[in-house]
């Protein structure tokens, strides 16, 4: 399947070429002078920037072999690749997304995730609930257009 594309680059490559001038700049002796050093952390610097405007936020990363029921800290995490689609433990898909985790009410533990999927498919997210017994299956979002119940023309409010 495959890959959506981020202005000219995927989510992956972005992410190689991010850890890539990390490894640079962390390797002293590839650098001649302290400027030198500063043009490559700069670089990287613009590098990272570029890929957390292109998602929306500084995201967190979504790590190999997680096991998709602990993330419960609200914020988004980035899962940037199939090969670590893959390893993840109650995970509805085999690829890239975004995960966002919201808490359904202030400090009692219920959270919603949703998971937007970096595929072509019908599925436009899943989502699911952590609510009192533990975490409801994930649901699949189709893209079936529902009409409106109500409408401001039919007297409902706008």
């Amino acid at each position: 399947m495959a890959e959506y594309r981020y202005l000219t680059h995927t989510a992956a490559e972005i992410d190689q070429a991010i850890e890539e001038e990390r490894a640079h700049c962390a390797n002293a002796d590839t650098h001649t002078s302290p400027e030198e050093k500063a043009v490559w952390n700069g670089a990287a610097a613009a590098v990272t920037a570029l890929r957390d405007d292109t998602f929306g936020v500084p995201a967190g990363r979504v790590t190999s072999g997680s096991n998709m029921d602990t993330y419960t800290t609200e914020g988004a995490f980035l899962c940037l690749s199939s090969a670590v689609g893959k390893t993840l433990i109650n995970c509805p898909v085999e690829a890239g997304f975004r995960l966002e985790v919201k808490a359904l009410a202030a400090g009692v533990g219920r959270v919603v995730q949703t998971l937007y999927p970096n595929i072509n498919s019908d599925v436009l997210f899943y989502t699911r609930r952590l609510i009192s017994t533990g975490w409801t299956s994930w649901y699949a979002v189709t893209g079936v257009e529902v009409p409106v119940i109500n409408t401001a023309a039919e007297g409902g409010a706008a």
